[in-house]
């Protein structure tokens, strides 16, 4: 698979009042990969997030810095994602997976606009939870797959190893 990066991101702007970028930009990595990422101006970590698309679920990792939608509209954007790449189909054709590269808050804070959302499962940030929902019983040695539907994500040690700790 080989995709594109933008010539250019995001950063907002040295002075915010006067940011004209958006909260978020979208960048279609490939016809089944998007790369978001959130303006500088809503927070200086200005985080990445990714979507990935199988024929069954869609997958988030890292929901961003904001539970606020009136400031970093993350599910809008994900909706419209969704939407978008359903093409009429209904719904509930597929669920959507919410996890996370690691636990700091620029990277979970977002989940709030998640919950509740129906087809949706987010999954915490915790070791416990991670390995659990994906089914890892031999921490750290397990390498395990999740199937997307004709997409299979590898999850492994390196992968997962910032997940349960809070590192300052």
């Amino acid at each position: 698979m080989s995709g594109s990066f933008p010539s250019r991101w995001i950063h907002g702007s040295a002075d915010c009042s006067a940011n004209s970028d958006p909260p978020i930009q979208i960048h279609e990595y490939d016809e089944h990969t998007f790369i978001l990422r959130q303006n500088k101006c809503i927070n200086y970590e200005a985080p990445f997030l990714y979507v990935l698309f199988g024929s069954e679920r869609v997958f988030l990792l890292d929901t961003g810095v904001t539970p606020r939608p009136e400031v970093c509209p993350t599910r809008d954007a994900i909706e419209a994602l969704i939407e978008r790449r359903l093409g009429g189909r209904p719904r509930n054709s597929v669920q959507l997976v919410v996890g996370h590269s690691h636990s700091h808050g620029d990277h979970t804070s977002g989940d709030p606009q998640f919950l509740g959302r129906p087809h949706t499962t987010v999954v915490g940030s915790d070791l416990e939870t991670v390995a659990e929902f994906f089914g890892i019983t031999d921490w750290p040695d397990q390498t395990v797959e999740f199937d997307l539907g004709g997409r299979r994500l590898v999850l492994t040690q390196a992968m997962l190893k910032g997940l349960g700790r809070q590192e300052i």
